[in-house]
């Protein structure tokens, strides 16, 4: 008979090969990896009972919040802010737009039609009102060679409305715990959030910077970052501050250590980034791959929780590509990028944000937090299957070609 111990390797090991083969597929034909573990989640939990998902529940609050520190603390590696001006305001823009507007006509839309309450209509916009998943998103973008600019755009874009949704939904459970809004309690609270984050975040990371260099040849480099990221969190929840806010300015200056050296008369070995991304990409592996196939264990997958779920997941769905449409038109105005306005609207997919941000209403046990979970997992599926064919019939069209130029224009 099979032990517990031998059962759980086994079961880890099935879920780590999926995950493999699921990104393998991404790669070659372009189906998002997500969609591959919610379903082996739901055949794992739901299906077939192997594994009970509501004794994961204590640890995936846990699971889900390190899954989002990790996923900003690598969108930070990723982004050049000294190269990348002119884009970033475009990109700014687009984030505000889509977000605001997402998160204001699905908050109505729930309010007056659903009946919901405004916060809690709130909270919900908060999780999936504008986000775009850098796993599908950034790839598909690299792999059709549609240039710098607007692979710059859409990679810009992706880690600044995961931050963005971050405080916002931060915010508004904090407001749903004193029981009422007040204008200008929210503006101090978000103001104050991001401002305390980004210094303790640059100055860990400068410290970090300077330590990091006199011990580029020792071993560990690595576990010896993720430590002084968990660090900052954790200083920075201390303070009142936003910890994944933080966590997101220190991979931002650690992503450009050599630039910001200089600026203090320091050397960064470039070695030290490529070594910091290899291992940050097998570790982010591991969290994503196991966090989305919890997130398929505790679907409920009766009929009433499919059509529920499925059905106003169907009217959010409407209310972002309209959302995006709209925040897309005024923030590629008359740039060279706005060409590509069909493939950004459908580069909608989203993934770990509002994941890990239902799950974590879940785990605050928020009102409607259970009907989040169910919203947003069906969110997931529907935007990743949106941008698969919306960028497969994109190609075919020509409308976009995968053997473009990879040098970028300037849109300013």
């Amino acid at each position: 008979m099979m032990g517990a111990v031998t059962e759980t390797f086994l079961i880890a090991a099935f879920i780590i090969l999926l995950g493999f083969a699921g990104n393998e597929i991404f790669e070659r034909k372009g189906l998002p990896p997500y969609l591959f573990l919610i379903a082996a989640g739901i055949v794992l939990g739901p299906v077939l009972g192997i594994i009970n998902g509501v004794s994961l529940l204590p640890i995936l609050g846990i699971v889900a919040e390190l899954t989002l520190m990790m996923v900003l603390l690598y969108s930070g590696f990723d982004i050049n802010i000294f190269k990348e001006e002119g884009i970033s305001l475009r990109t700014t823009l687009q984030v505000l737009l889509y977000v605001s507007l997402s998160i204001i006509i699905i908050t109505a839309a729930f309010k007056f039609i659903l009946g919901w309450t405004f916060l809690e209509a709130l909270i919900l916009g908060s999780i999936v009102g504008g986000e775009t998943t850098a796993v599908v998103i950034v790839s598909l973008s690299k792999s059709l060679k549609i240039g710098k600019d607007p692979t710059t755009f859409i990679r810009l874009e992706s880690a600044l409305n995961s931050v963005l949704l971050v405080v916002l939904f931060l915010t508004f459970t904090s407001v749903n715990s004193v029981g009422g809004i007040d204008l200008t309690t929210v503006i101090y609270r978000i103001f104050s959030e991001f401002s305390v984050a980004i210094v303790i975040g640059v100055i860990l990371s400068l410290l970090w910077l300077f330590i990091l260099n006199k011990v580029k040849e020792r071993p560990y480099n690595y576990v010896l970052t993720l430590g002084f990221a968990l660090l900052t969190f954790a200083i920075t929840d201390l303070v009142g501050g936003n910890p994944l806010l933080a966590v997101l300015s220190f991979g931002i200056i650690l992503g450009n250590g050599k630039t910001v050296a200089k600026l203090f008369n320091q050397n960064f070995d470039p070695k030290i980034k490529t070594h910091l991304n290899m291992f940050q990409t097998e570790f982010n592996f591991i969290l994503v791959t196991f966090f989305f196939v919890f997130l398929g264990l505790i679907l409920v997958l009766s009929w009433q929780n499919v059509i529920e779920g499925a059905g106003m997941a169907a009217l959010i769905i409407v209310i972002l590509l309209a959302a995006r449409y709209l925040s897309l038109a005024i923030s590629t105005y008359k740039a060279k990028i706005a060409k590509y306005r069909p493939l950004f609207l459908v580069m909608c997919a989203q993934g770990v944000t509002p994941a890990t941000l239902a799950v974590l209403a879940f785990t605050e046990g928020l009102p409607m937090s259970v009907l989040y979970l169910n919203i947003v997992t069906y969110v997931i599926i529907f935007t990743n299957v949106i941008t698969t064919i919306g960028v497969f019939v994109l190609v075919r069209r020509g409308s976009i070609s995968t053997k473009m130029s990879t040098q970028g224009q300037s849109n300013t």
